[in-house]
C-alpha cells in the first residue's frame, strides 16, 4: 500500500487523492468498514465517486459488496463472459477524456467529512 508503515497501534495508511493528503492511522479499537459510492450525470456517464463509512448516508450507487464472510464465498464468481460484458459496460460510462493513454484528467474522487473526522480522531490520539 504506496507509503504505508507498521506501527504499534495498527496500519498507517497514507494516500494521495486529488492532491490532497490523506492520513488514516488504523487502530485495531477504531477499525472501521468504508463504502465507495459512485454518481452518474444525467447522460449515465461516472462523475465521481464518494469515499465514506459503511451505513453513512450518501448519494450515488455502493460499489464495495461481501464476496466472503466467516471464510466462505457469499456470492457465485461472474463467467468471463459476463465479467467481459461487465467491465465494458463500465468502461462505456467512463467520460471520453478519462479513456485517454495521455493527458488524463483526474477523476474527481471525494474523502467524507466523516472519515476526514475519523482519521483526524486517530491522529489526535496518537499524537496525544
Amino acid at each position: 500500500m504506496g507509503n504505508g508503515k507498521q506501527n504499534g497501534s495498527g496500519l498507517y495508511i497514507s494516500s494521495s487523492i486529488n492532491n490532497t493528503r490523506l492520513a488514516i492511522n488504523i487502530a485495531r479499537k477504531i477499525i472501521r468498514r468504508k463504502q465507495v459510492y459512485r454518481n452518474y450525470n444525467e447522460d449515465g456517464m461516472m462523475s465521481g465517486d464518494t469515499v465514506t463509512v459503511e451505513n453513512a448516508p450518501c448519494a450515488g450507487q455502493p460499489l464495495l459488496q461481501w464476496v466472503m464472510q466467516g471464510g466462505k464465498a457469499v456470492a457465485g464468481q461472474p463467467t468471463l463472459i459476463e465479467a467481459r460484458e461487465y467491465t465494458r459496460r463500465q468502461l462505456n460510462r467512463l467520460p471520453l477524456p478519462l479513456r485517454q493513454l495521455s493527458n488524463t484528467p483526474k477523476y474527481p474522487v471525494i474523502i467524507s467529512a466523516e472519515l476526514q473526522a475519523l482519521a483526524k480522531t486517530v491522529d489526535e490520539r496518537n499524537t496525544g
